[in-house]
């Protein structure tokens, strides 16, 4: 399978804060304006003179300076008050985006820091700002983990009454498992891959590993979840997904939920990247109620991407999510089920890379 925000105090954005810094120096100004108004005008009443305003000559003949003189002076001063702001403003962004791209900070992640009131990725045409959706939101920082290189795993050190649960997904690609050797590595969840839809003809495949590994993940004493790779383009074939899936786990003891994996093919063209938001989400939603009707838990796989472009997560906000984001740093606001945040992970029983999950949730 493919790959909260931070609560640290970020910079705002380069137009906020010109605006503010500009109204600032503007409130200044007026101020100033409005003393240097009344000084004319009390000079003018004591001496009847010849005043000049920004280079206007104004002949005092009713010991006044007009409104619209008065006007005139604000606005220039607020022009040049603005232009100034703007520039220390800009030069500051400048020298922030300079230290961090020389530090060696993608342009991505920049983005991130830069603009924390929106999810940003990645996409062929450029980079995508979503924005964040009325849902419940999750209460990570950044300090609440960290990656142990002596384990090779990721740790959460926040909240105490939250508890984490080691978790693993698997499919053919792991090969043959010890199951025994990965419980004694300490794995609490394994998540099994039933099978597939081709990408490219719509077949639906079982994944050749699946039934030694459901059985032997269940000896072992390890809870189990399924997932399904879905490419299904209309809900007719979510059903036919949906009850894929079904058929083969209705003699297994099912302890997680039945996953959706929502996913582009890097370098491909799948058969559902045709879709819309909607005709997609209709698709998961499909599946959902599907599998939810024979009283299996459901969830959603997938990551920023999807997530934010590919399907309405407000349309789906009753299902609990399993996050893809390969850092040590959680970037999404929402509550999330479960986070793959690695694919290069090493397991006792495994040969070669195996992903790797954090899990913040129990299910009856």
């Amino acid at each position: 399978m493919e790959n909260t925000l931070n609560n640290e105090k970020k910079k705002k954005r380069t137009g906020k804060g010109v605006k503010v810094y500009a109204a600032i120096m503007t409130l200044g100004f007026v101020s100033a304006a409005s003393i240097l108004t009344f000084m004319l005008i009390d000079r003018n009443k004591e001496n009847n003179d010849v005043v000049a305003v920004n280079g206007d000559t104004v002949v005092n003949t009713d010991d006044y300076i007009s409104a619209e003189q008065v006007a005139k002076l604000i606005e220039n001063e607020h022009k040049e008050a603005y232009s100034q702001a703007y520039d220390e403003s800009r030069a500051e962004i400048l020298g922030t985006i300079k230290d961090r791209m020389s530090g060696g900070t993608s342009t991505l992640n920049m983005l991130r820091e830069m603009f924390p009131e929106y999810l940003i990725h990645n996409d062929t045409g450029g980079f995508v700002f979503g924005e964040i959706l009325d849902l419940p939101k999750n209460n990570f920082s950044r300090g609440d983990f960290w990656m142990d290189k002596e384990a090779g795993e990721l740790k959460y050190i926040g909240d105490e009454n939250i508890t984490t649960y080691k978790t693993i997904d698997v499919s053919k690609f792991q090969g043959k498992i010890d199951w025994d050797k990965v419980k004694a590595d300490g794995v609490d969840y394994a998540f099994i891959r039933v099978g597939l839809r081709g990408y490219g003809s719509g077949a639906l495949v079982e994944d050749e590993y699946f039934k030694e590994n459901i059985e032997g993940a269940k000896k072992a004493g390890i809870k189990v979840g399924v997932y399904m790779f879905s490419e299904a383009i209309n809900e007719e074939e979510a059903k036919e997904e949906a009850q894929f899936v079904l058929e083969r786990i209705k003699d297994y003891d099912i302890d997680l939920p039945v996953v959706l994996d929502v996913e582009d093919i890097a370098g491909e063209d799948g058969r559902n990247e045709a879709l819309s938001k909607e005709e997609l989400t209709n698709v998961c939603k499909t599946f959902f109620e599907t599998v939810e009707k024979e009283g299996y838990h459901t969830m959603l796989y997938g990551n920023i991407k999807c997530l934010v472009t590919l399907v309405d997560l407000e349309q789906l906000k009753d299902r609990d999510i399993w996050y893809a984001y390969y850092n040590d740093d959680i970037y999404i606001p929402y509550q999330v089920a479960g986070w793959q945040y690695a694919s290069d992970g090493q397991i006792d029983g495994i040969n070669g890379n195996c992903d790797l999950n954090l899990f913040f949730k129990e299910w009856d």
